[in-house]
């Protein structure tokens, strides 16, 4: 009413009720309405922030990624560590991405987040295996917070954790929480104490105590059928049903690299025979329908026929992108084949002398080829060091037949001096006569030296009986001498290699394949010995491929 009018005032005739309708007025209705919460959702949960990767508090721990799109099914869960907190510091939290790219923040801290019964009904069980991947909350720190009675204060105690693995600490309310009971409890049923280990926390340090009135063992309960007995074995299934699937992943996962590596190893093995052989790799047809489908393919499909275990990965049970049977395949494989041989030849030539015979012949299709051959001095240690070559000429001089009949000072001076100047200083030459001279006292004399028929056998000799080291210099004489090549027959045997390998059948054949393939079937006892799995694993790292090889 207004004083001076006794007349309803205008705030009053909009605030007061119609008393004919009983309607309420127009504008405390829409007060009401703008007074009215807004209807929960699952976002009304988290908290949102603007940088990425960064909460409120600036740190981030464990994060999880998901689909946020409401039809579609709960995605695979995806955790990865971005910080690592510190004892005291701020909070790690669960990061979800939505529809529009923004992220939002779950608070991990129990005293902090809300009741698993507070999310929407279709994301609960989502929100259950999200905390069950993550774990319970336990914060170690140096020093808690003290509570309660200035005369007595207590504090929570870190070796609590470990007695209880279902407690959680909270940092922002200095309590505890049930992990279980908070991810599989009821409702709260308002009695008093029934939400304590759940929604406020329990902090009451005095009640911790050892024996029956510990409140740790009044809510494990003593029967096995309590709640929190319930709640911890459905923790437990959930946390099973959840490795079981990481199990069932990791065990698919080695089980496919084994097929992949099956697969491969059969047509590495096809390949290395057919080049031992110096066989054809195609055919003309290679049609599914065709008859013969050529060397390669049809070894494979006998090796199938005699394995069950090949016959399950190779050809039509092969994927359709990796059957790793194309003559693309073949041609890297032999690559990287012949590759390690000739790796395996550099490092047995090391720094040892050598020397290179180079020789040209046409081949089938009427192309000149280039045949060249690495000669060098081949030694082995044991435990008696011993010498193995191929001897391809022979020093008068230096020969050690009938009694070294042959020796001649003056001559293996000169040798020395005319073919190898950069080989001797000259002091070294100077050196090697004075060797010489008490060479040829010693050694003719000696009887391990006796019936020794060339130069190869002096050598080997001198290696023997440890006698390299008083005539060094005569002995890298030797081995200089040795290295010196008097024929082209290795080379000649390299052309009829070729011939065999390019055949008039096989006249379109590439250089690099050519080369590969001769590299093989000549040096066939070097390239047994490489291991498929080197292969495999050198196969694997050229580039990516459509399959695993590796765990």
């Amino acid at each position: 009413m207004d004083a001076g009018t006794g007349l309803p005032s205008p705030e009053s005739e909009e605030t007061a009720a119609n008393p004919i309708t009983g309607r309420e007025p127009r504008i405390r209705q829409q007060n009401e309405i703008r007074a009215k919460p807004k209807r929960k959702t699952l976002f009304s949960f988290y908290k949102k922030v603007t940088t990425e990767g960064e909460g409120v508090d600036g740190s981030v721990d464990q994060i999880c990624e998901l689909d946020a799109t409401p039809a579609a099914a709960p995605p695979a869960v995806v955790l990865q560590d971005e910080a690592s907190p510190s004892p005291a510091g701020p909070e790690p939290k669960i990061r979800r991405l939505n529809s529009e790219d923004s992220v939002l923040i779950v608070e991990r801290d129990p005293g902090l987040r809300g009741s698993i019964w507070d999310y929407p009904v279709d994301e609960q069980d989502r929100a259950r295996r999200i905390y069950a991947m993550l774990g319970p909350y336990q914060i170690v720190k140096e020093k808690y917070p003290y509570s309660g009675p200035k005369s007595h204060p207590r504090c929570f105690q870190a070796h609590w954790l470990k007695e209880f693995s279902w407690l959680e600490y909270s940092p922002a309310k200095d309590a505890v929480f049930c992990f279980p009971c908070y991810l599989f409890s009821k409702k709260p049923s308002g009695r008093a104490g029934s939400n304590v280990f759940t929604v406020k926390g329990f902090k009451s340090w005095k009640k911790v105590k050892s024996g029956k009135e510990c409140a740790f063992l009044s809510h494990m309960g003593s029967d096995s059928n309590s709640a929190h007995s319930y709640n911890v074995t459905c923790y437990n299934n959930l946390k099973n049903q959840l490795g079981h699937i990481d199990n069932m992943v990791e065990q698919r996962t080695s089980l496919e690299v084994k097929r992949n590596r099956l697969r491969l190893r059969v047509s590495i093995d096809t390949i290395r025979w057919l080049a031992f052989q110096a066989c054809a790799f195609r055919g003309h047809d290679e049609s599914e329908n065709s008859r013969n489908q050529g060397n390669f393919l049809e070894m494979v499909k006998l090796l199938a026929e005699y394995d069950d275990e090949v016959r399950a990965v190779v050809l039509g049970s092969a994927p359709g992108n990796a059957k790793y049977t194309s003559p693309t395949i073949q041609k890297e494989i032999l690559d990287i084949m012949a590759a390690k041989v000739q790796k395996l030849i550099r490092d047995e030539i090391g720094d040892a002398k050598f020397c290179l015979i180079v020789d040209e012949s046409r081949d089938e299709s009427r192309r000149e080829q280039m045949a060249l051959v690495v000669r060098f001095q081949h030694l082995r240690k044991n435990y008696a060091m011993w010498l193995a070559t191929e001897l391809l000429i022979l020093c008068s001089s230096l020969d050690p037949s009938d009694s070294f009949s042959s020796l001649n000072i003056d001559n293996v001076c000169s040798l020395a001096s005319k073919f190898y100047p950069a080989d001797f200083t000259e002091q070294e030459r100077a050196n090697l006569r004075c060797q010489l001279r008490h060479y040829e006292l010693d050694v003719p004399s000696n009887p391990r030296f006796q019936n020794l028929t060339s130069v190869a056998d002096l050598c080997r000799r001198l290696v023997e009986t440890k006698k390299v080291d008083d005539y060094h210099l005569i002995d890298r004489l030797i081995r200089l001498v040795l290295t010196l090549p008097v024929s082209t027959a290795t080379t000649e045997r390299a052309f009829s290699a070729m011939k065999l390998v390019k055949t008039r059948k096989r006249n379109k054949m590439e250089d690099g394949f050519l080369r590969s393939c001769l590299v093989l079937y000549i040096e066939r006892e070097m390239a047994i010995k490489i291991t498929t799995d080197s292969i495999i694993d050198d196969f694997n790292a050229v580039k990516e491929r459509a399959v695993k090889f590796k765990d």
